[in-house]
């Protein structure tokens, strides 16, 4: 389960900018606050997969939703038995999810970074395999670190997993503020 919250900006609104595509095979691991990148697919409108690194050509969003999110596979084909697959295209057991795009100014929290233990606030970030980090020289910059790393309590974050499966609801969860270039 991955955190994610707007604080300043065009969410929810008419004005944000999103899309909705299928998850690329092979990035089972996305999860809600990971940066994603749109990127051509099986179908005309492309789909989503983990932002390798911040490049100037990449359309980079914000993961709304994990992979394995329940309304992600029923947005997508998850359950569809692929009847008619070579007709259709359409592949089954793919979750759809919604990215926002880093593109539009705002605010955010997230606990999907590395390495920012010496972060200061405003510093440069960039992405890694999915993950924000602070930029070295050269590196795209897709934001600015507005809050160093801190603990905030996350309701639905899962605490406790015993071997049948119960799952107490609610933890501490180490996040960071950032801001959009």
């Amino acid at each position: 389960m991955g955190w994610f919250s707007p604080i300043k900006g065009h969410y929810p609104s008419l004005s944000q900018i999103d899309k909705t595509l299928p998850v690329a095979t092979g990035n089972e691991g996305i999860l809600r606050g990971m940066i994603i990148e749109m990127a051509p697919g099986v179908n005309a409108d492309g789909e989503f997969k983990v932002a390798a690194d911040a490049t100037n050509e990449a359309l980079l969003y914000i993961a709304l939703q994990d992979y394995s999110d329940a309304q992600a596979g029923m947005a997508g084909t998850t359950g569809f038995d692929g009847a008619d697959v070579a007709k259709t295209g359409v592949v089954p057991g793919v979750p759809a999810i919604t990215g926002l795009s880093l593109s539009m100014e705002g605010e955010y929290e997230t606990d999907q970074f590395k390495d920012l233990d010496d972060a200061k606030v405003g510093d440069p970030l960039t992405v890694k395999t999915g993950f924000l980090t602070k930029a070295a020289s050269g590196d795209n910059v897709v934001g600015y670190l507005m809050g160093t790393p801190y603990n905030r309590w996350v309701n639905n974050a899962t605490a406790k997993r015993n071997p049948r499966e119960v799952v107490r609801q609610g933890a501490n969860v180490s996040v960071i503020r950032f801001r959009t270039k």
